[in-house]
C-alpha cells in the first residue's frame, strides 16, 4: 500500500513539473515571439530572417521551441 502512494504521489509531482516547465516556456517565448512582430525589415535581414520566417515563429504553440 505504501509503495502505491509513493508512485501516485511520485506520478503528480512529475505531472507538477511539466506543467511548470510548460509555464515557463510560454513566459519566456511569448515576449520573444512577439518582439519578432515589431521588427522593421532591415532589423529581420539583419538577423538573417525573412518577414515570412519572423511571422511563422510568432504563431507557432508555445510548446514548439
Amino acid at each position: 500500500m505504501h509503495q502505491a502512494m509513493e508512485r501516485s504521489c511520485g506520478r503528480r509531482m512529475s505531472r507538477l513539473r511539466r506543467l511548470s516547465a510548460a509555464v515557463g516556456a510560454y513566459r519566456q517565448r511569448r515576449p520573444e515571439r512577439a518582439e519578432l512582430l515589431g521588427l522593421d525589415g532591415r532589423t529581420l535581414r539583419d538577423l538573417g530572417i525573412t518577414r515570412v520566417d519572423a511571422l511563422r515563429e510568432a504563431r507557432k504553440p508555445f510548446w514548439r521551441p
